[in-house]
């Protein structure tokens, strides 16, 4: 606790040892003073904050910064009052900003004073120059950067000009702060003028036109997808595919597809998005209908759209689709994988029903201890490689973990030798004493034993009752 002024030490307390002692406190209710108030305690007050200077040179573990507000003006002292504060933390992830702060705080260039000191040190500077170039520093010092100068400006990321801040904030202006920020600092990159925000240019027709002239949708994904302009739009019967990005005719789309392609809610995936083709091996889904029932060779059918929630996500998916009769289900984890998510003996035998189905990792589970060495690639506790590309093999039939449980408190051979049911591991030196019957008995932790132990007592009692 620090002292109060004037405070004197104590005898017989320690170094930064100081008494406090209560304090009272009178006042009175009313205006007429009959009613007389009294509280008596200690003046403490919690203060968990502290000031940018006085924080320079601690670590913290933790730590919620406050560079000011979008309108504060910056200055070179605040900028390296805000390094101190972002520095003050060993990790990113630690620190929070409590608000939007001025972008170009730290975009005035280098600290001038630090600047001078450095060129004089280095011989830049004469002495007779120190006294003249000090007066410079102070001038420049005193010049702030405001978003209103003609230097400040910023990148469009439509027509890739170059503007200034004026160039970016709606016609009028409400307010000014507000206004940069969100059409300057929020939208970053993608920021967009003003110019830009009531045209766009057509990618085909090559004209530009008023926003109006296109769809909600070509307005909305202009980042993601060509700009197409509604006249051009009708005029054609393609469109692209958000899955495979190509321009597809109608006849490749669905009818409902094709019907709400200019929905911006809803995705627009051509057939051989919206179905793929099974990268099964021995698969025998019919590859023009895509039926997984279909065995018809010369097949003719339609294909049929499958359910929202089935279609393919990423491109990755669709490249690596694999069909319902395809996919088995784990036994434990109840999730269904094609035949890469098994192991051979495992995917040869899912239908005996004497033998039990596992995926790849449930039929050999990664080690849930904090030190374990087991290689984490093929799960082999004898594997030194460090890159290792072997597969998975799975456990032995007994082994096999039964409940979800089992797998998430799976411990490896290694591990299991030296871990307890609870999780606590053995010390190195009593495994170094233990190292001839390792391994022959279930390690058990000296609270596990006590627990036991009590537990028989207390049935001891209950029977002798």
């Amino acid at each position: 606790m620090a002292p109060f002024r004037g405070q004197q030490k104590h005898k017989g307390l320690p170094q930064n040892w100081f008494p406090m002692s209560p304090v009272s406190s009178y006042w009175n209710l009313d205006a007429d003073e009959n009613i007389d108030m009294s509280r008596r305690g200690f003046p403490l007050v919690p203060n968990f904050s502290s000031t940018i200077d006085s924080a320079t040179g601690r670590t913290l573990n933790s730590e919620i910064a406050d560079l000011g507000d979008i309108g504060s003006n910056p200055s070179f002292y605040a900028a390296m009052r805000g390094y101190i504060a972002l520095s003050r933390v060993r990790a990113a992830h630690r620190l929070l900003i409590s608000q939007p702060f001025n972008p170009l705080l730290f975009r005035q260039g280098p600290q001038p004073f630090p600047t001078l000191l450095l060129e004089v040190l280095l011989g830049k500077v004469s002495s007779d120059e120190v006294e003249a170039k000090c007066f410079e520093t102070r001038v420049q010092c005193k010049n702030v950067k405001l978003f209103k100068n003609d230097d400040v400006v910023w990148a469009c990321s439509q027509c890739k000009d170059s503007k200034q801040t004026a160039d970016f904030l709606p016609s009028p202006v409400v307010s000014y702060y507000d206004d940069v920020l969100s059409h300057v600092i929020q939208p970053g990159r993608l920021r967009c003028c003003r110019q830009c925000r009531t045209r766009m240019q057509c990618s085909r027709c090559k004209r530009s036109l008023t926003v109006d002239s296109f769809s909600e949708s070509r307005r909305k994904h202009r980042h993601h997808r060509k700009v197409v302009c509604a006249q051009c739009e009708s005029d054609s019967n393609s469109h692209p595919c958000d899955m495979c990005k190509v321009l597809k005719e109608g006849s490749e789309y669905s009818d409902s597809m094709w019907l709400h392609r200019k929905d911006p809610t809803r995705r627009t995936l051509c057939w051989q998005c919206c179905r793929p083709q099974c990268t099964g091996q021995t698969c025998q889904t019919c590859r023009v209908c895509r039926s997984e029932t279909c065995r018809n060779k010369s097949c003719a059918k339609d294909m049929t759209m499958p359910h929202a929630r089935l279609l393919p996500a990423t491109w990755d998916e669709v490249q690596s689709y694999v069909c319902g009769s395809c996919r088995h289900a784990c036994e434990v984890c109840e999730v269904a994988h094609g035949e890469k998510g098994y192991t051979p003996s495992m995917w040869h035998h899912r239908f005996n029903k004497n033998r039990r189905t596992l995926c790849l990792r449930c039929c050999r589970p990664p080690c849930t201890a904090k030190a374990c060495q087991t290689c984490v690639v093929c799960r082999d506790p004898t594997c030194k490689r460090r890159k290792c590309n072997n597969a998975i093999v799975a456990l032995n039939p007994k082994q096999l973990p039964s409940t979800l449980e089992d797998i998430h408190s799976f411990l490896c051979q290694r591990c299991e030798e030296v871990t307890c049911r609870c999780g606590t591991r053995m010390s190195a030196t009593f495994q170094k004493k233990r190292k001839a019957t390792l391994g022959s008995k279930p390690y058990v932790c000296l609270t596990c034993i006590t627990k036991e132990q009590q537990q028989r007592d207390k049935d001891v009692k209950v029977h002798r009752r």
